[in-house]
Parts: C-alpha cells; sequence; structure tokens
C-alpha cells in the first residue's frame, strides 16, 4: 500500500474513534459534506420505533453540519446478525430484513444506502471516505455519551429543540406519499381518514392496546361521525372484530409495505394509536395526533409531559385508554381540526397524485 494512502487511513480511523480530533486531522468546510449513518444489528433492534428514532437524529445531525446527503450503512455480520430482541432472531433474520428494509427509505435526505456484512470491510469503507463523512454513532453528546439507542436518541432531539426550537421533519419519500394520497381518495368514500395503530403483539404485552375499548369507540363513532378508521400495522395485529364495522378500513387487505403505512400516517386527517413503532411517525411530526400509554423513559421527559415541539393538535396520555376516553379525545381533536380546509388541500394533493402517476404508467 501507498505510505500515504495508509497514513491518511490510519488517520481518518483515529478521527472516526476519537471525533474530538477531527478538528485537527479534517478540514471541515470542504471535506465533509455527507452524514455517515450506521445501523449496527448486533446493537440495535431492528424495530419499526427504533430505527425512526436514528432517522430523525440523523436529519438533525445533518441541519447542524448543513450536509448534503444521508448515507445509511447497515452491519449485519454472519456469525452474530441481530440483536435477539423486536422479533428478530437467526432464524428469520433475512424475513425481517427484508420486511423493514423500507424504513431505510423514510428519509427524504437518503443518498446512498450500503449493506455490510464484515465490520471489517465496514471500516476500510470509513478509514478511505472519512473526510467526506459526519459519522454517527459514534456521535458525542456531551452529557450522554454515545448515541447509541433510542432513549439517548430521544433526548438529544429534546436537547436540540431547546437549543433551537425548531425540528428538523422526518418525511417518507414523494412517490411513496403520492401513491398515500391516491389510495385514500380511492377508499374513503366522502368519508375522512382516520389512520390508526394498535400495539398488538405477544411481547411486553402491558404496552398492547385495550382492544375491547376500541371496537366500543369505533362502533360508537359508526354512525356519529363522517370518518373511516384506516387501520395499519401488521396482519396479525388486527382483531378480526374490527371487520364488522362499515368505517373500518384494514391496510394490509391491500399488502402495503411499512413505508405506506408510515406515508398513511403524513396524509390522513389524524392519528390515533397506542405507543408503538409506527406511532412514532406522528411524535416527530406537526400531524394531529392522541397517542396513549407513552412512556416514562426518557431523562428529559417527566411524567404527565407534552413533547415540547407538540403543537395545540396534538396529545400524548401517560394512561391505558378506555372507551370514556377514546371517545373524549377523538371529539376533542375532531372538533379543533379545521376539516374543510383539510378536505380542500387534500384533493388537491389527491388529484396531483392521480395525475402524475397515470403519467407514470402511461
Amino acid at each position: 500500500m501507498n505510505f500515504r494512502v495508509y497514513l491518511k487511513r490510519i488517520k481518518n480511523i483515529l478521527a472516526w474513534f476519537c471525533p474530538s480530533l477531527r478538528s485537527v486531522f479534517l478540514l471541515q468546510a470542504t471535506g465533509q459534506k455527507r452524514i455517515l449513518g450506521i445501523w449496527d444489528f448486533r446493537k440495535s433492534p431492528f424495530t419499526v420505533g427504533e430505527f425512526l428514532y436514528f432517522q430523525q437524529v440523523s436529519v438533525i445531525i445533518r441541519e447542524i453540519y448543513q450536509a448534503e446527503k444521508i448515507d445509511i450503512a447497515m452491519l449485519c455480520e454472519s456469525e452474530k446478525p441481530a440483536r435477539f430482541d423486536g422479533g428478530m432472531d437467526r432464524d428469520n433474520f433475512h424475513y425481517y430484513f427484508s420486511k423493514y428494509l423500507p424504513l431505510a427509505f423514510v428519509n427524504q435526505h437518503l443518498g446512498s444506502l450500503f449493506i455490510f456484512d464484515s465490520s471489517e470491510i465496514l471500516a476500510k469503507y470509513i478509514a478511505d471516505n472519512h473526510d467526506r463523512y459526519i459519522v454517527f454513532p459514534p456521535y458525542k453528546d456531551n452529557e450522554n455519551g454515545e448515541l447509541d439507542d433510542y432513549t439517548q436518541y430521544f433526548n438529544f432531539v429534546i436537547k436540540y429543540y431547546s437549543n433551537y426550537s425548531f425540528l428538523p421533519a422526518v418525511n417518507c419519500k414523494k412517490a411513496v406519499l403520492m401513491w398515500a394520497y391516491y389510495f385514500l381518495s380511492a377508499n374513503m368514500k366522502l368519508k375522512l381518514p382516520v389512520i390508526v395503530h394498535l400495539r398488538n403483539v405477544n411481547a411486553h404485552l402491558y404496552r398492547n392496546a385495550f382492544i375491547d375499548a376500541w371496537l366500543e369507540f369505533i362502533g360508537y363513532c359508526e354512525r356519529r361521525y363522517d370518518v373511516l378508521f384506516v387501520m395499519i400495522g401488521e396482519k396479525e395485529e388486527i382483531d378480526t372484530r374490527f371487520r364488522g364495522f362499515s368505517n373500518v378500513l384494514i391496510a394490509k387487505d391491500y399488502n402495503t409495505t411499512i413505508e405506506q403505512d408510515l406515508a398513511l400516517i403524513q396524509t390522513g386527517i389524524m392519528f390515533l394509536g397506542t405507543t408503538s413503532g409506527p406511532a412514532t411517525m406522528a411524535l416527530f411530526s406537526d400531524h394531529p395526533y392522541v397517542i396513549y400509554g407513552f412512556q416514562t423513559v426518557y431523562e428529559r421527559l417527566s411524567y404527565g409531559q407534552q413533547l415540547p415541539w407538540a403543537t395545540p393538535l396534538q396529545k400524548l396520555v401517560w394512561e391505558q385508554e378506555t372507551t370514556e376516553k377514546l371517545i373524549t379525545d377523538f371529539e376533542w381533536l375532531y372538533n379543533r381540526i379545521d376539516r374543510e380546509k383539510w378536505r380542500i388541500e387534500f384533493e388537491r394533493l389527491a388529484g396531483d397524485a392521480a395525475i402524475k402517476l397515470k403519467k407514470h404508467n402511461n
């Protein structure tokens, strides 16, 4: 190897492991124009919520450094492919990987996506290209150390907002949002689409939705409100009793991907649900929502608090839902949304989407 290339690699390896040396080794103003986010399956479970936290931090770091694009490097080593939680294990790793890979594209600033099967090859790539990148993790937060899990990610987001009173958005790609407008327009039947996700899985049962309360609530709304409850999430999460309502549409009956489910959250009139991975998409947005069963696992958020960036049309409920509370909170939000203004804007965007999709199909 050429000595100069070898010296550059040593310099970049040191800068990767010791962020404080970057100002010494690297020309920040001219060299580092992209963010490189590393998703290491050995350390992080490949869950919807965890990856959306990762995406939110990536767009904040992009904003801090005024970077051009965000590249994502996924490290999946064959000997230890994944942390064994979040539903993933050695036997179903490739199934989960292909199923949740679209989460990488829920970022309007995404540049390149890399998949590495060796930490040595990843280290070599970073060493050879480090002068073009801000790398995280490790990204050092003075108070919390390395940002490498969703709790620290969340605290980092709150700290950034407290300093700047601004939160850069994580958005689905335009093409997927066009699909969502077209899909809802074709299925809502003059009703207002309310996107719903109810956590209902075998792991951590205490976090699951109280399904009986939701059944009673949707039955109460069936002939009282001009809304269509569009239920997203895995097929196995959907209680079959919801199919008996005329005001319910099951998104997975149309084989939606996780990326499409998240786009529906962005395009419906409001989001209702329990604390879950998909609900994270609403948490970091300005979209109207009510979310139940929020957890006190964040150092920078005390019990009962609302998120510091929450709008007047966003509400976290820290207790489990009841039928009465679902009705009260829904009516609170429904009556505060300018529904006519929303419908006019939705029809405009859905019309644009239909024209563009028709041109694309032709």
